[in-house]
């Protein structure tokens, strides 16, 4: 695998993120082998999410919930041999009639040997996260977007 190849597509998935570019997200993935991890999830957001299909049905309303989506990459470390990436971001959302939201995350980005995304793991601080959340139960379409996917598993 080509290391600025990793590097250039985990740089893509995080512009399609900040884009709300969910199609564009799914396109980086592996097709049935891809897992996207949110370990500090906590029962807020599903733990895991398996495959393009599963992935597609937890981001397809990011586009009508966030107003604004600010990802600023602040490092990437690259483990070729291991065919992992790793993203250090500091994120901002607005969310629509709710306003901004903040946090630091880092994405493990782990490709197949076909430099296909086969996992991403997103880690994210729980605790504005939570606070967010609270203040977003304001918005009910948002907090019934969440519930309804706050499974363990989407497949």
């Amino acid at each position: 695998m080509d290391s600025l190849n990793l590097v250039e597509k985990s740089e893509g998935f995080i512009k399609a993120f900040e884009a709300g570019d969910t199609e564009k997200m799914k396109s980086y993935l592996a097709d049935a082998e891809a897992v996207y991890r949110m370990p500090y999830a906590s029962g807020m957001f599903p733990d895991v999410i398996e495959g393009k299909e599963g992935f597609h049905e937890f981001t397809k309303d990011w586009p009508s919930i966030f107003e604004k989506i600010d990802l600023e990459i602040v490092e990437i470390i690259l483990d070729e041999n291991a065919g992992k990436v790793v993203v250090r971001t500091k994120v901002e959302l607005v969310v629509k009639d709710v306003g901004p939201y903040q946090n630091a995350q880092i994405f493990i980005f782990r490709f197949n040997k076909e430099g296909k995304l086969t996992d991403v793991s997103e880690y994210y601080n729980p605790v504005p996260t939570a606070i967010g959340l609270k203040k977003f139960g304001a918005h009910a379409s948002l907090l019934d977007s969440l519930q309804a996917t706050s499974t363990s598993t989407i497949k």
